[in-house]
């Protein structure tokens, strides 16, 4: 509990004007006085007092008084939550300190009342947060989406209807991304160096480690194609797609050395009559295949 306030209408002077010497019952005080509770966040109070602020002079003073802040948000339930989903439940608890605590006025009145000011959240690094749901003062939930949020740890801020807001010590929530790796041999041992491209949602390329080992951190729910390229090889299968990833993914790929079985002619000339082009025709296909 906050300790009270002890100078809202402390005066050094007296209120005795010889124009209003009183009766009987004393002297009339205390018509300028009146409390009311916020109408929009109902939680602030506002209160108007009389008070003596000359010698044989009164004024009205206005305060305003403040609710205590929020709960500290402390932990997240889930603590993690993938990349790329548009709408995931999380439970934020609060630590209350000296009478802090989550508030939320409940359902809007009626028009032609205006609407309350409610309960709202801020989560950091690009997660968009949909709606707020008050519990208790200590608990919270979070309808949030983090198609387009960074991985990481997130940093979670809770702000009464009053907007006085109270931040959680460090990231409590954690965005994952979505990973696609893999390993690149030539059926027996790793091939490195190997040139990985991906396109789709998002698009990157990397190349593979000595072990052939590589991966891409990629935006969850997207669609991806992965294709290896490179080392005078061709690779077994020669690409792989996902769709919809929303967990870690996982394409291997075999690279051969291309033979002669594998040669390429971009152009040859044929001259004489129809019957032998056609038959050299077949035979080097033939040969070819």
């Amino acid at each position: 509990m906050q300790a009270p306030r002890t100078d809202y209408t402390a005066s050094s002077t007296a209120y005795n004007p010889a124009s209003n010497p009183g009766g009987a019952s004393g002297r009339r005080w205390g018509d300028y006085s009146f409390t009311s509770v916020d109408p929009l966040d109902d939680m602030t109070m506002w209160t108007i007092q009389e008070f003596c602020n000359a010698a044989n002079s009164y004024g009205v003073r206005v305060v305003k008084l403040l609710a205590p802040l929020p709960a500290t948000p402390a932990s997240a339930s889930p603590a993690s939550v993938a990349s790329g989903q548009a709408s995931v439940n999380v439970t934020i608890t609060g630590t209350a300190v000296s009478g802090s605590g989550f508030f939320d006025p409940g359902a809007n009145l009626a028009a032609p009342a205006l609407p309350f000011n409610h309960i709202g959240a801020t989560v950091g690094g690009g997660v968009t947060v949909n709606s707020v749901t008050y519990t208790d003062p200590t608990h919270v939930t979070l309808n949030i989406s983090t198609v387009g949020a960074s991985a990481g740890a997130k940093t979670v801020t809770v702000t009464n209807p009053d907007g006085q807001s109270m931040a959680s010590a460090g990231g409590i929530l954690t965005v994952l991304a979505t990973t696609i790796s893999g390993q690149v041999t030539d059926g027996v041992n790793p091939l490195s160096g190997v040139t990985i491209s991906y396109t789709g949602t998002t698009s990157g390329t990397t190349t593979t480690s000595a072990g052939g080992n590589y991966s891409f951190n990629v935006t969850s729910g997207g669609n991806y194609t992965v294709t290896p390229s490179g080392l005078g090889r061709k690779y077994t299968p020669s690409s792989a797609s996902f769709t919809n990833a929303t967990t870690n993914q996982t394409a291997n790929f075999v690279g051969t050395a291309i033979g002669a079985g594998d040669l390429i002619i971009s152009e040859f000339r044929l001259r004489g009559p129809m019957a032998l082009m056609t038959s050299l025709l077949k035979s080097l296909t033939t040969r070819i295949l």
